[in-house]
């Protein structure tokens, strides 16, 4: 990164007379492209996107640290990653070697006054833990490959994600103004229940071997209660990426994502006993992708 580089305490380029990490930096926002309907009542809330175009749903990601100094110094050695001296955290910026995780926008295409860009913060919690906190489901997931590409597993390890069960919205007539998520507030122990809904997903691609008739009676035949609850609004679940790599952990977080965007839509009652049946009649197999398109 070029030493010219802003501060995240300096004044921030826009002109708002805001520190640039309480402006730019922390909005990193837009509104939906989707619910940017003229119609809508300025009363009426609508989706936020971050920069790089993907819905706002905060993530937590947990690792374990086993040499603190080693970390420390593997991030010091990544030109895209900063530590700043106030807050006591490091931040990722979207350039140099994290540039390359192909986002839905390039770089470059972010708008000049947003850059350098954050695409998440880190936080070395203790001398053996690591939390690393993300604007949307899809930086996670780039992120848990970058860090794996950088720092060895022997030095530090994910073990559990947390996500929001909803997504960030915003009144029509302050679309910048989207709430100012505190990512310790959200998923303090208090609010986040911890589950293994990585089992759910394995099931379910088992299912998948079974032709449509059989698999309509085993689906419906599994626990059909407990299917349609309502997910928590936090959630912490276990990352078994070195075991399985980044598939099973996208199905996870894309089937909420389908749920929280249901709820959005005013289908307040989907649930994932709802989305299974979607899944069944829409494909001839369950697949290891979540089909977006089915909202």
């Amino acid at each position: 990164m070029s030493k010219t580089k802003i501060g995240r305490n300096d004044p921030c380029h826009c002109g708002s007379g805001k520190k640039f990490k309480k402006c730019c930096a922390s909005r990193d926002i837009t509104v939906s492209r989707k619910s940017n309907n003229n119609n809508l009542n300025s009363s009426e809330k609508i989706l936020v996107m971050t920069l790089t175009d993907e819905l706002f749903q905060p993530m937590r990601l947990y690792y374990i640290v086993h040499d603190k100094e080693k970390l420390k110094s593997l991030l010091k050695n990544l030109k895209c990653v900063e530590y700043d001296e106030n807050l006591k955290d490091w931040v990722i910026y979207y350039a140099d070697e994290a540039a390359k995780i192909k986002l839905k926008v390039p770089p470059s295409k972010v708008p000049k006054q947003a850059r350098p860009l954050v695409i998440a913060t880190i936080y070395i919690d203790n001398e053996h833990a690591m939390l690393i906190d993300i604007r949307s489901i899809e930086r996670a997931s780039k992120l848990i490959e970058f860090i794996d590409k950088y720092i060895p597993k022997a030095v530090v390890q994910i073990t559990h994600a947390a996500i929001y069960n909803q997504l960030i919205s915003s009144l029509k007539d302050a679309p910048k103004s989207a709430i100012d998520v505190d990512y310790d507030v959200i998923f303090s122990q208090k609010n986040t229940t911890t589950k293994d809904p990585e089992k759910y997903a394995k099931e379910l691609k088992a299912f998948a071997a079974k032709n449509k008739k059989e698999r309509i009676q085993a689906l419906i035949k599994r626990n059909e209660g407990e299917s349609k609850k309502q997910l928590p609004k936090v959630e912490k679940f276990p990352v078994h990426y070195y075991e399985e790599g980044i598939d099973s952990f996208n199905v996870t977080c894309r089937m909420r994502q389908v749920i929280a965007t249901q709820h959005y839509l005013g289908n307040e009652d989907f649930s994932f006993y709802d989305l299974v049946h979607k899944m069944v009649h829409q494909t001839p197999e369950i697949q290891g992708n979540v089909n977006l398109e089915m909202v």
